[in-house]
């Protein structure tokens, strides 16, 4: 097994990061609401083709997929 499924394995959770594109002098709106949601840890604006990533964690046993639902936002492009 390769060691980034055992590091899960042992901690118990899963992650992902997702990148989000922001509508026009939005960012700083958005990621103020980024931070409410339960499971994101961290949150960086970056330079490039996306605008915003977020790393979000949860328990496997919730499983990110629920955590998405809903998630898109005023500010963010489809």
């Amino acid at each position: 097994m390769s060691q980034i499924l055992e590091d899960v394995k042992k901690s118990g959770k899963e992650r992902a990061y997702v990148m989000i594109n922001c509508e026009d002098d939005s960012m700083q709106y958005v990621m103020d609401q980024l931070k409410s949601i339960l499971g994101i840890t961290e949150i960086q604006s970056t330079i490039g083709p996306y605008d915003i990533v977020t790393k979000i964690e949860c328990s496997i046993y919730n499983g990110i997929e629920r955590n998405h639902h809903g998630a898109h936002q005023k500010g963010t492009k489809s």
